[in-house]
């Protein structure tokens, strides 16, 4: 939790320095976004799997199948949720900032449900050493991704937005 921490602390460090107060608070802002919208749209269900997934193994390859479904619902409704909504929310959460960030924002919601499952099914296999190497591993991921995109090639705050989707990533790939 320490060497998490801290890695984590750095690359926020990075980035605000990066970006600025603006940039760094629109990445926030979108972050913030995406963990309610997945959580909200997640129904539970999450915890759901975790539940049935430790009671019997055999549900795991059907839970699996059943996240990554819901995965790519939640992908459709955030595309039309942005499509609908996307000025709306580039008006009054970005302004100023290129309206195009949200679709990466929407982008973000099914990574996220689907990091949550693979969350979930890691509690369920008690595999708390694995998950706990996965962290750390997409911490660094994200801190990586921070130097390279947003203060090497200069990508801004769709840098630190992909920089920030890189412990899902790491996390899903693990853990597939």
């Amino acid at each position: 939790t320490i060497v998490t921490l801290a890695i984590g602390y750095v690359a926020s460090i990075v980035l605000a320095r990066s970006l600025g107060p603006a940039g760094r608070g629109l990445v926030a802002v979108i972050q913030s976004d995406v963990v309610l919208v997945a959580a909200l749209a997640g129904l539970g269900t999450p915890t759901a799997i975790t539940y049935f997934a430790s009671r019997r193994e055999r549900f795991q390859p059907s839970l699996s199948g059943f996240a990554l479904i819901y995965a790519f619902g939640l992908a459709a409704v955030a595309a039309l949720g942005v499509l609908i909504g996307g000025g709306w929310l580039a008006n009054n959460q970005g302004e100023g900032f290129d309206p195009r960030l949200w679709w990466l924002g929407a982008a973000l919601i099914p990574l996220m449900y689907y990091e949550y499952f693979v969350a979930s099914l890691l509690n369920a296999r008690r595999a708390y050493g694995m998950q706990n190497t996965l962290n750390i591993l997409g911490r660094v991921g994200t801190l990586t991704a921070t130097l390279c995109l947003v203060t090497g090639f200069g990508w801004g705050v769709a840098g630190g937005l992909v920089a920030a989707a890189m412990i899902s990533l790491v996390r899903i790939a693990g853990c597939l």
